[in-house]
C-alpha cells in the first residue's frame, strides 16, 4: 500500500488532533480571603417554627465562618415574617456551601471592601450560577428564558466563556440592577405593584424553578484594559448603496488616511463570464471611469487600476458589477529580508582597526553560489545520496539527462538569475518578466529579495537542473496577485494565438500618447518655423527662438520614451512566444484564498479541460501543437493552516463545534467551539502566543447545494452564511480573571463574496484581514447555521422532497507581514484537520501537487495533504519525493517547493527517454500518494 494511501486510512478523512484531558473548565484566579455576601433565604412557618428554623440556620451559617453585620433590625429578624435578607461576610472557602441550606434562595458575592465604579452609576461584571441538575436540552432552554429576563435589566452577556453547560452566566449589567438579581427573577421586572408579565404566563421551565442560585461582583482591579483590535467599519450611506459591493478590506483600506486620493488595485467581479469578443463590459467600464486601467481578465474577475480611491465607488454603480476587492495575494516564498547594519563602536586603536579593515577587504567575497551538479556538496550537508535513493542517477550513468525537454518555472522573483548562467543554469536559459506588463512604462517591477541574494523561482531552477542536467530552462516571473498571468502563461505554452488583455490596454495607450504627440509636433514645428523666421535679433525674438527649439528637444525625448515602451512591449511580445513547446511546467505560485477550491476555479478548470487525455491537442494555422503538457505543483509548507470538518452543532446555539460530543478537551480549554492559535516555526515547538503586529488573514470558504430552477439572483446571499470571530484571552495565567475572559478582536462583516455561482451549487467566503494588537492568545470561532433545504430563506414546499446537504466548511490562516513569515507561521493549536487541503491550482484534478517527504521515506509534517472540502477520496499530493538535495540546503525554497523541483527534473529524464506525458503517472504506473522515483522498467537493459 503506498504511502499517502496508507497514511489515509489509518488517520479518516476528519481526524483532528485532540490531546485528552480530564473535563473542560476553565481556569479560575485565586479568590478573595472573605467576601461580602448578602443573601435572600425564604421561611415559610408560623411565629415558633419561625423561629426555630432560622436558629437552625443561623447554626449553620456560623459553622461556615459567616459572621453578620449587624444593624438596628437583625434582632428582630427571626420574628419578622417579612424579613428575608441578611449581610456579613464569609470565607471564599466556604462560598458554595451557603447553598446547601435549603432556606436560602440566592446569594450575592463582592470582594470584601468592594466599591462600584462611577459611585454607583456605571457597569460591573458578574458571574450567575443558574439552577441545575436538567437534561442537557432543557437546560440550554432554561439559560435561554433567564438571559431573556436578564436582557431587559441591561444584562450583556460575555463572549466565549465557559458557561458549564449552561448552567453558568457572564457578562455585565449596571450596578443599580445588581441588587434586583437577589430577588426571584420570575417576578421581573416589575411594574409599580405587579410583575410585567404573570408567573402563569411564563414557559416551563422557567415557571417551575428558581432560576439564579449565586451572583458574583468581579472587580477588574490591576487587570490590562480590553485591547482594540479592529476599528469600526463605517455603513454604507444610504445616498451610495452602491458602495455595498465593495468588500470589507477594501472598505478598511479606503478608510486610511490618505487612501482616497492614491492608485489602487482592485478586482472587480462580475455576475457574468464574458466571451472573448464581448467588449461591452470594457466599455462601461471606460465610460463609469474612463480612466481605469483594465490589467487582465479570469473569467469573472476583471483586475483594473483605479487612479483614485474614492472612483472605485463609480465602477460599483454598473449594474453587471458584483462586488469589488482588493487583489489577493498567493503563498509566495518569504524573500530573505536585508540584514541590518551592525552598530558602529568607538576605535580604540585607529591603526589597529584600519588593518582590520584593510584584511576584511582583502578576504571579501562574492555571494556564495549553489554547487554545480558535479561538485561535491559542502561537508555540512549530511551525506544523503538523493540521486541514488531516487535511482535517478543510473539513469543519468545511462545518458537520460533530459536533453532536448523544455521545462518552465513560474515563480514570483527569480533574483540573481543572471550569475549562475553557464554555472547550474544553461547559457541559453530564456527570460521571461510578465510583471512588466502591469505598468505603462513596461518595466519589470521591484523585488524585495536583496540584489547579493538568490531568489526562490532561481532556487527551484537550479534544483530541476541538478536532477535534469542537460534539460533547457525557461524562467517566467509572474505577479503573486494576479491568477489571469499565470493562465495567459499556460495558453501561450499550448501555442494558442490570442493577444493578453493588458497588451491590448498597453498599446491603446501608446496608440493615444503617438496621436497626441504627432499633434503636439505639428503645432511645435509651425512655432519653430514662425520663430526662426524672424531674424529679429532683439531679445523677445531671441526668447521666442529659444522656447520653439525647447519644445522641439522636449518632444524628441518624448517621442525616444514612447519608442522605448514600444520596443520593449514588442520584446516582451517575442519572449512569450517562444514559450511554445513547454514539455513540463514546474508552477511555485498558488492561493489558499480569494479563489474557489476544489478544482472550481476557473484557472484549475481550465487546466483539467487542457490536459486531460480525452481533450485533443490544440490546432495552430492547420497543424496540430504541442503535446500535453505535465504540471507539478507543490503542495505547500501549510500543514496545520487548514481547517476542514462537518459543520456541526449539536446544541443548536449558532456556533460550529471542531469536534464531536464527548470528545476529551485539552488542558485549561473549556469549550469545543474556541480553536486555539499557535506559532509554528522550524526551529522550535509551538508556542500558545501569537506575535504583536503580525498582520494576518483568516478565511472560511464553503460551498452549498441551490435549487437550479431558482434564478441566481437569489442566491447572492448565502443560505448557510457563515461567519468567523478572532477573540483572544486576557489573562490566560489566571492570575487576575479567569482564563475564560474573552474578548473580541475582529469579526466578519457585511455579506461573504461569491466566488462561483452555478445552477447547482455556489462558493462563498468570508474573511477578516487585521494586524494583531498585542501579544498573546487567540482562538478563533466559527458561527452559522446548517440550513434545511437548498432554496433561499430556508426550507419551502413539501419536506419529503427538501434536499439535504452537508455543509463543511475550509478555514485557513495565512501571515500576511514578511517579518513575521520570516519567523514562522500560524497554525491551528486545538483542533488540527488532517486534510487541510492544496492551493489553487494544485486542486486541480490534472497537475500532479508534489508533498515533502524526509530521508527517511516518511512525510514531512508540514506538507500539505487534501484535495478540499467535497473531494475527500481525491488524493492530494499525488506524489511524495524527497525535499534535501545536497548542496541546496541554503536558499529561500525549502520543503514541497524543494521537493516539487526534484519531481520535475525527474520527470524531465524520463521524458527525454521516451516517457509519455498524456497521463503522466498513469502510463509510469504510479499510483497516487506513491513516492516519485524511477520505476524499475526504466532501469532494466534494453
Amino acid at each position: 500500500m503506498n504511502l499517502l494511501i496508507r497514511l489515509i486510512v489509518l488517520i479518516p478523512t476528519t481526524l483532528l488532533l485532540v490531546v485528552p484531558s480530564l473535563l473542560a473548565q476553565a481556569k479560575l484566579p485565586k479568590p478573595p480571603d472573605r467576601y461580602d455576601v448578602e443573601f435572600r433565604y425564604r421561611i415559610k412557618a408560623g411565629r415558633n417554627e419561625r423561629i426555630a428554623q432560622f436558629l437552625d440556620m443561623a447554626k449553620y451559617l456560623n459553622k461556615l465562618g459567616f459572621v453578620e453585620t449587624e444593624d438596628d433590625d437583625s434582632d428582630l429578624a427571626m420574628f419578622d415574617p417579612n424579613a428575608e435578607r441578611m449581610l456579613g461576610t464569609i470565607p471564599s472557602a466556604s462560598v458554595r456551601d451557603l447553598l446547601k441550606e435549603p432556606r436560602i434562595q440566592t446569594v450575592l458575592l463582592t470582594p470584601a471592601g468592594y466599591k462600584p465604579p462611577d459611585e454607583g452609576k456605571g457597569r460591573v461584571k458578574v458571574v450567575i450560577d443558574l439552577n441545575s441538575g436538567f437534561a442537557p436540552e432543557k437546560q440550554q432552554l432554561f439559560g435561554i428564558q433567564i438571559k431573556q429576563i436578564l436582557a431587559v435589566l441591561g444584562f450583556e452577556e460575555a463572549v466565549a466563556y465557559d458557561h458549564r453547560g449552561y448552567t453558568r452566566l457572564r457578562g455585565t449589567i449596571p450596578w443599580v440592577k445588581v441588587a434586583t438579581l437577589l430577588k426571584d427573577l420570575r417576578g421581573q421586572p416589575s411594574g409599580w405593584f405587579l410583575p410585567l408579565t404573570s408567573e402563569e404566563e411564563l414557559a416551563e421551565p422557567l415557571r417551575s424553578i428558581l432560576p439564579i442560585r449565586l451572583v458574583e461582583v468581579l472587580p477588574e482591579e490591576g487587570v490590562p484594559a480590553p485591547v482594540t483590535g479592529q476599528a469600526v467599519l463605517q455603513p454604507v450611506p444610504a445616498d451610495q448603496p452602491q458602495l455595498a459591493k465593495l468588500s470589507t478590506d477594501l472598505r478598511r483600506y479606503l478608510a486610511e488616511e490618505g487612501k482616497l486620493v492614491l492608485p489602487v488595485r482592485v478586482e472587480v467581479m462580475l455576475n457574468y463570464t464574458p466571451p472573448g469578443s464581448d467588449n461591452f463590459w470594457r466599455e462601461q467600464f471606460r465610460l463609469a471611469n474612463p480612466p481605469t486601467a483594465i490589467e487582465g481578465r479570469l473569467g469573472n474577475v476583471v483586475t483594473v487600476t483605479v487612479p483614485a480611491g474614492d472612483q472605485v465607488g463609480l465602477l460599483a454603480r454598473l449594474p453587471f458589477v458584483l462586488s469589488i476587492r482588493l487583489p489577493r495575494s498567493s503563498n509566495t516564498a518569504v524573500p530573505p529580508l536585508a540584514k541590518e547594519e551592525p552598530k558602529k563602536e568607538e576605535k580604540k586603536d585607529e591603526k589597529v582597526d584600519e588593518k582590520k579593515d584593510e584584511k576584511k577587504d582583502e578576504t571579501k567575497e562574492e555571494p556564495k553560489e549553489l554547487p554545480r551538479p558535479t561538485e561535491l556538496p559542502p561537508p555540512s550537508v549530511p551525506k544523503f545520496d538523493v540521486l541514488k535513493e531516487l535511482r535517478l542517477g543510473q539513469l543519468h550513468q545511462r545518458g537520460t539527462l533530459g536533453t532536448g525537454v523544455r521545462v518552465a518555472v513560474i515563480d514570483t522573483d527569480f533574483t540573481g538569475y543572471q550569475k549562475y548562467l553557464g554555472k547550474g543554469l544553461p547559457r541559453t536559459t530564456h527570460y521571461v518578466d510578465l510583471t512588466a506588463e502591469r505598468n505603462s512604462e513596461i518595466q519589470p517591477e521591484p523585488t524585495l529579495t536583496p540584489p547579493d541574494a538568490i531568489g526562490h523561482g532561481t532556487h527551484c531552477a537550479l534544483a530541476v537542473r541538478y536532477a535534469a542536467p542537460d534539460a533547457e530552462i525557461v524562467l517566467v516571473r509572474i505577479a503573486p496577485d494576479v491568477p489571469y498571468q499565470l493562465l495567459t502563461v499556460y495558453r501561450l505554452m499550448l501555442g494558442e494565438v490570442f493577444q493578453p488583455e493588458s497588451f491590448r490596454i498597453r498599446r491603446e495607450e501608446m496608440d493615444t500618447e503617438a496621436g497626441l504627440l504627432r499633434s503636439e509636433r505639428t503645432l511645435a514645428n509651425l512655432v519653430y518655423r514662425k520663430a526662426f523666421d524672424d531674424f529679429d535679433d532683439e531679445e523677445p525674438a531671441r526668447e521666442r527662438r529659444r522656447n520653439a527649439k525647447a519644445a522641439i528637444v522636449a518632444l524628441d525625448a518624448r517621442e525616444k520614451l514612447l519608442t522605448g515602451r514600444v520596443n520593449r512591449l514588442l520584446q516582451l511580445e517575442l519572449d512569450l512566444l517562444k514559450l511554445s513547446g513547454v514539455k513540463v511546467i514546474l508552477n511555485n505560485v498558488g492561493w489558499n484564498s480569494g479563489l474557489p477550491l476544489d478544482a472550481n476555479s476557473l484557472l484549475s478548470r481550465f487546466l483539467d479541460e487542457k490536459m486531460s487525455v480525452a481533450h485533443p491537442n490544440v490546432v495552430v494555422s492547420g497543424s496540430k501543437g504541442p503535446k500535453p503538457t505535465v504540471w507539478f505543483q507543490p503542495a505547500g509548507d501549510t500543514r496545520g493552516q487548514g481547517w476542514i470538518g462537518l459543520f456541526q452543532d449539536n446544541d443548536g446555539n449558532g456556533i460550529m463545534e471542531f469536534v464531536p460530543p464527548g470528545t476529551p478537551l485539552r488542558a485549561e480549554r473549556w469549550s469545543p467551539e474556541l480553536n486555539f492559535l499557535s506559532f509554528r516555526s522550524d526551529k522550535k515547538a509551538d508556542e500558545a502566543e501569537l506575535p504583536a503586529g503580525a498582520r494576518v488573514r483568516l478565511t472560511v470558504q464553503w460551498r452549498e447545494s441551490h435549487d437550479p430552477g431558482i434564478s441566481e439572483t437569489e442566491y447572492r446571499t448565502p443560505i448557510a452564511p457563515l461567519n468567523l470571530r478572532l477573540l483572544r484571552q486576557r489573562d490566560p495565567g489566571a492570575e487576575k480573571l479567569a482564563n475564560d475572559e474573552m474578548e473580541v478582536i475582529a469579526r466578519t462583516e457585511g455579506d461573504p463574496e461569491r466566488l462561483v455561482s452555478e445552477p447547482e451549487f455556489g462558493v462563498y467566503e468570508h474573511a477578516i484581514e487585521l494586524t494583531l494588537p498585542a501579544a498573546g492568545r487567540y482562538a478563533l470561532r466559527v458561527e452559522g447555521k446548517q440550513p434545511i433545504g437548498v432554496r433561499p430563506g430556508g426550507s419551502y414546499g413539501i419536506k419529503d422532497q427538501e434536499v439535504r446537504w452537508e455543509l463543511r466548511p475550509r478555514l485557513f490562516i495565512e501571515v500576511l507581514d514578511l517579518p513575521t513569515r520570516s519567523k514562522g507561521r500560524i497554525v491551528f493549536g486545538d483542533y488540527e484537520s488532517f486534510l487541510g487541503g492544496v492551493a489553487v491550482p494544485g486542486d486541480a484534478r490534472t497537475v500532479i501537487s508534489v508533498g515533502a517527504m524526509a530521508p527517511s521515506r516518511r512525510p514531512q509534517g508540514f506538507s500539505a495533504i487534501g484535495a478540499g472540502t467535497v473531494s475527500d477520496l481525491f488524493i492530494k499530493p499525488e506524489v511524495m519525493t524527497y525535499d534535501q538535495i545536497p548542496g541546496f540546503t541554503e536558499g529561500p525554497a525549502k520543503g514541497s517547493a524543494m521537493a516539487a523541483s526534484l519531481a520535475t527534473g525527474l520527470s524531465s529524464c524520463l521524458l527525454s527517454a521516451g516517457a509519455n506525458p498524456a497521463d503522466f503517472l498513469r502510463t509510469l504506473r504510479i499510483p497516487p500518494g506513491q513516492i516519485f522515483e524511477v520505476p524499475d522498467g526504466w532501469l532494466k537493459p534494453k
